[in-house]
């Protein structure tokens, strides 16, 4: 037999933006007034809790692109966070006066990292910190950035930078809530919760594990989020759920490449001007205010007002054959795909109701191999709802296939949902089942591979 291709990892960007979609707002509005967001922060008041997110090696529409985002994050009333900088380029960036949290990498250097955090000390940072995930790179070995090596940190030294400096330091790239507790043990002033742009794969999503680390660190210790916020509706919910400020990154590049200052400005406005329309209409009047009270756990991945819950199943999903048996009829067919696949069940109101297999095939090609509604549930949308989670879950490849007999009862809901017809691979379920299949009134004799080209991620 030859030898199965390894599956491929989900994207971390598109499970943090799925997760994301999970939380509901419960409004409410009878006594509401209109909320405060701003933020007091390392003994500062900002207008908003929204700041930039640690950016580097910034292209600007005018000058150095870091400089340009530091003005218009000013202007805004915000707090900019700065990545990896020279000495030259931090100085211009400084030079704007608009207030910096600089965020040094861990060089392998210690001299580097320590003139680093003296300068933006001697500059008038608010804060400085380090950027703990870029320690290593996907393969496990000591990262190398811009041709600058990195090395390994532990405790000895985390503290030893908490003492080096005045101001509160950071640690950017926490995930794990026992971690954000020795953080603060350690003396250190505050933590970034960020998965580095999904430096490892199926990483965790910050809002997953915000409600744990803030209770690891207890109310009022700065907790800053950043990963794929883009919107006002995704900072309320991020700080609903624990964050003390929200980091926006991507989202910022565009607008600053095409319109500067002005283009930082006007995005962090938005986002602040979003937020707080959402906040007006949970009953709070300012942050302090706000808790996870005003969301509602829920997937609303189907039709209109349909509530559901997508979950992995990862053992014993034989448990699930009755409906991967409506799907392919033959026992020893779907053993040939169930433990290496990847299932998805669809639950509403605690029930069971749809099923899904995805397989790696290589190539950059995911294939849906099982694919099934409850008899009970069909027509209602639940097959479209897997299929969308499934184009969702298949992130990062190049292409969606899905074989099944050429019937009338299945082919057009798949083209109806922007699959096109691939090939044929001809007497496929005479050769291979025990027994004729029957589907919509028609054996079934060639399977039909239809294909959709997914998205590419950038």
């Amino acid at each position: 037999m030859a030898n199965e291709p390894h599956a491929r990892p989900f994207d971390s960007d598109t499970i943090t933006e799925d997760y994301f979609r999970e939380f509901l707002i419960q409004p409410r509005t009878i006594g509401s007034v209109r909320p405060d967001i701003s933020l007091q922060l390392f003994g500062r008041r900002f207008e908003t809790p929204v700041m930039t997110a640690a950016l580097s090696h910034l292209t600007g529409l005018k000058e150095d692109g870091l400089v340009e985002m530091a003005r218009g994050a000013a202007a805004a009333g915000a707090l900019t966070l700065v990545g990896m900088t020279q000495a030259e380029q931090y100085a211009a960036i400084a030079a704007t006066g608009a207030p910096l949290v600089r965020i040094v990498k861990p060089f392998a250097d210690e001299d580097k990292v320590m003139a680093q955090l003296r300068q933006a000390e001697a500059l008038g940072a608010v804060a400085v910190g380090m950027d703990v995930d870029h320690i290593f790179d996907r393969n496990g070995e000591y990262d190398v950035v811009f041709g600058e090596a990195m090395g390994p940190k532990n405790w000895d030294d985390i503290a030893r930078y908490c003492a080096a400096t005045r101001l509160p330091f950071l640690v950017k790239g926490v995930l794990h809530p026992q971690e954000a507790a020795l953080c603060k043990q350690a003396g250190v002033g505050g933590i970034v919760v960020s998965h580095h742009h999904g430096l490892v794969p199926t990483s965790v999503p910050a809002l997953m594990v915000l409600p744990e680390i803030r209770a690891q660190v207890g109310p009022g210790y700065p907790v800053l989020v950043d990963g794929s916020i883009t919107d006002g509706v995704q900072a309320l919910k991020a700080l609903a759920l624990g964050a003390t400020a929200v980091c926006v990154g991507r989202a910022l590049i565009p607008p600053i490449r095409e319109n500067g200052p002005e283009g930082a400005r006007q995005t962090i406005a938005r986002i602040s001007a979003e937020l707080r329309g959402a906040l007006a209409r949970t009953g709070a009047a300012d942050l302090a205010a706000l808790d996870a009270s005003v969301l509602r756990r829920g997937r609303l991945c189907a039709a209109p007002g349909k509530i559901m819950t997508i979950t992995e199943v990862t053992q014993n999903k034989k448990r699930y054959l009755p409906l991967l048996l409506l799907a392919d009829e033959q026992e020893d067919m779907i053993d040939r795909y169930l433990a290496r696949g990847r299932m998805f069940v669809l639950e509403e109101a605690g029930e069971v109701v749809a099923e899904c297999v995805v397989t790696d095939e290589g190539g950059g090609v995911a294939e849906i191999k099982n694919l099934a509604v409850a008899p009970a549930a069909q027509r209602r949308g639940y097959g479209r709802a897997m299929l969308a989670f499934a184009e969702s879950a298949c992130a990062g490849f190049a292409a969606l296939q899905v074989g099944t007999g050429d019937s009338p009862a299945t082919v057009p809901f798949y083209e109806r949902c922007g699959f096109v017809r691939a090939y044929r691979i001809p007497g496929f379920f005479t050769d291979h089942y025990d027994h004729p299949i029957f589907e919509g009134g028609v054996q079934l004799t060639d399977m039909v591979v239809l294909r959709k080209t997914l998205p590419r991620q950038n």
